[in-house]
């Protein structure tokens, strides 16, 4: 009613203005580097586990996790909080055993080639802490997880992967308002201020 009195009363700038303002878009997107690479030393053993962890704040949203390079030696999979999103090795595509825990049982895998691979994981993130790992098995010593010989097939991986997200706009902190938040506060006082005026004159 008073947005439609103020129309009326040729006040159709503060209006939409303000309508605008109130429907702004949530901040900018957030970029994270997450590429990594590491190479085992001898007597490592032949299965084991290259990990890192982010952190996601609450209300984020859109979350896109961008695989564009996958390599791992000799084989193996990528998993997010526990989830395999990928995987790669340096025999090609195909399905075999391998070992996803130390001295633990073979699992039947599917895996692809090494890197490029370009994925894109939308899902299965949180707010708070996640994990990134990936689940190497070495072969060159077998895969009951026996330690590696010395110089000798030393096992590697790399990743190039960047994640992506946004921040819902209803929680983003606003200790200090922002120059938009200061409009529309001002907006809003001078559209209260003429919204009683005209109940006063009517």
């Amino acid at each position: 009613m008073l947005c439609t009195s103020l129309l009326r009363k040729r006040a159709t700038g503060f209006c939409l203005l303000l309508m605008a303002l109130s429907a702004a878009p949530a901040g900018a997107v957030t970029t994270v580097n997450l590429s990594a690479s590491t190479t085992a030393i001898a007597g490592s053993p032949s299965v084991y586990t290259v990990g890192q962890t982010f952190i996601l704040p609450v209300g984020f949203i859109n979350p896109s996790l961008t695989i564009t390079d996958l390599n791992i030696d000799d084989r193996g999979v990528l998993q997010l909080n526990g989830v395999t999103v990928d995987s790669a090795g340096i025999f090609g595509p195909g399905t075999t055993t391998i070992v996803l825990t130390p001295g633990g049982p073979a699992v039947p895998q599917s895996y692809a080639a090494n890197g490029p691979r370009n994925v894109v994981v939308t899902t299965g993130f949180v707010a708070g802490t996640n994990s990134l790992n990936i689940i190497v098995n070495d072969t060159n010593s077998g895969i009951n997880g026996v330690p590696l010989p010395g110089g000798v097939n030393i096992s590697g991986t790399s990743l190039v992967a960047t994640l992506q997200y946004d921040i819902a706009a209803a929680v983003i902190p606003s200790v200090i308002p922002t120059l938009s938040e200061s409009a529309m506060l001002l907006l809003m006082l001078a559209l209260a201020t003429l919204g009683i005026r005209t109940i006063r004159r009517r």
